[in-house]
């Protein structure tokens, strides 16, 4: 059986939750990426992917970073025997409810159009609130078993999860967070060398039987390096606002988990938007900025003809990612409170196009479209790992400038407000200021 040579295992059953869903394209048909699917043709996030996320998360902390390769295997490298992990995931499957979002390709360094490569892709995404039970093993390895240690370490993995962890490749475009629900879960330790607790995990490996693992409450999270910020949004009296996808100009929209249709803005559409004010707002503190194409042509790394970003102390890159590293700032879609309604929720406006050059009419440029207007309210988070006070400070004055009218969101100049209608900081790591003036909002 699995783990023969093994004294004893220890098995999880956690439950997880993914509030934006989560996008893990194993292919794509020309420029349309599809998750990957399991055999039955259900959407399923792979163990390797989750052991991935959850390695460079142990690897960066100091307490347990010198005992990532014990649990999570080492690197195969020319000379050094192999060690397997001793830590395994299982796949996650999911119900078959998918939402299909439009892109463009951006270039990670300057936040523009990519100008080599140019093009208009879609990715397949769960329904935002799936949810799953997270299934994994830890087998210590022989001569090295230590309960307590184990049992520690299985803690802190559990910590992560309630801190809420990133999958995907595509999280820069506002989801793939996963989060543990509740406050319970289910974990048990098997001694191999007795008959029944060998056959009851063989039971419960291969039948399923969750109900052999006794509930434990989940432990008290251990102090988490990542900012966090959740804020209620909504449309101003007399305001209104576009972020279309598709060629109908209606109002975005996504199917979540309970089969209901809710109003969505992009976490993307944010990032942009906050990436330019972020670039500003470093530029008048007299920061180094990579933050236009010539700059970045100029002032990068050249490498196996690629230009890099990271030689040039760019703190923007730093915080939204480049090339050489994932960013640290997370921006959730934001989706409407109250399922769309859209005979209520949206207003019919006919527009003719002007030139922008000559400030004229363009001839047969009429077109039409669709606008959110009226009492909705949107739910959003921000997160930041690792966070510097200036970083903290810089996300205050851009939603300050949100709040105030001055960031606008969506396809047209005269429309696009939000406002702040509250806001609550659940995780502030560097104790950093942090106030925003919102007229009659919670903190």
């Amino acid at each position: 059986m699995m783990y023969e040579n093994k004294k004893t295992v220890y098995a999880v059953s956690a439950p997880v939750v993914f509030p934006e869903g989560f996008s893990v394209c194993s292919a794509g048909k020309g420029n349309a990426l599809e998750i990957e699917r399991n055999g039955e043709g259900a959407p399923v996030l792979r163990g390797s992917s989750i052991a991935g996320v959850l390695r460079s998360a142990v690897a960066a902390d100091p307490l347990f970073a010198a005992l990532c390769e014990n649990y999570f295997g080492k690197a195969l490298t020319g000379g050094d025997e192999r060690q397997e992990s001793a830590i395994v995931f299982h796949d996650m499957a999911f119900e078959d409810r998918t939402n299909v979002s439009m892109h463009n390709l951006i270039c990670r360094h300057t936040g523009s159009v990519s100008q080599e490569n140019k093009g208009l892709f879609s990715i397949e995404r769960t329904a935002p609130g799936v949810t799953g039970e997270l299934f994994f093993t830890l087998a210590p390895l022989p001569g090295a078993e230590d309960p307590g240690q184990d049992e520690e370490f299985l803690d802190f993995l559990i910590s992560l999860l309630k801190n809420g962890i990133l999958t995907g490749g595509n999280s820069n475009r506002g989801g793939g967070r996963c989060l543990l629900q509740g406050e319970f879960y289910r974990r048990r330790k098997f001694d191999l060398t007795d008959i029944e607790d060998a056959a009851a995990y063989l039971d419960l490996l291969y039948d399923g039987k969750k109900e052999l693992l006794p509930q434990i409450a989940v432990p008290s999270c251990s102090g988490s390096s990542t900012f966090a910020v959740k804020l209620e949004l909504g449309i101003p009296r007399g305001q209104d606002i576009l972020l279309a996808e598709g060629m109908d100009m209606f109002p975005a929209m996504v199917c979540k988990s309970d089969g209901k249709n809710y109003w969505k803005i992009p976490g993307s559409s944010f990032r942009g938007v906050f990436r330019s004010w972020f670039s500003r707002l470093a530029a008048r503190d007299g920061k180094k900025l990579v933050d236009s194409v010539e700059r970045y042509r100029s002032e990068g790394v050249v490498k196996s003809d690629k230009i890099y970003a990271g030689g040039t102390g760019d703190v923007i890159s730093s915080l939204f990612g480049s090339l050489e590293k994932r960013g640290r700032i997370h921006i959730a879609d934001a989706c409407s409170v109250k399922p769309a309604a859209p005979a209520a929720d949206t207003r019919y406006r006919p527009h003719v196009a002007i030139d922008r050059f000559t400030g004229g009419t363009n001839e047969g440029k009429l077109f039409f479209n669709f606008v959110l207007t009226g009492d909705v309210k949107f739910t959003t988070v921000i997160t930041i790992a690792d966070p510097g006070a200036d970083e903290i400070g810089y996300l205050q004055k851009t939603l300050q400038a949100l709040h105030c009218g001055v960031l606008r969101l969506g396809s047209s100049k005269g429309a696009g407000r939000l406002e702040i209608l509250s806001y609550e900081v659940a995780a502030n790591p560097c104790g950093a200021e942090f106030a925003l003036k919102l007229k009659g909002a919670e903190k």
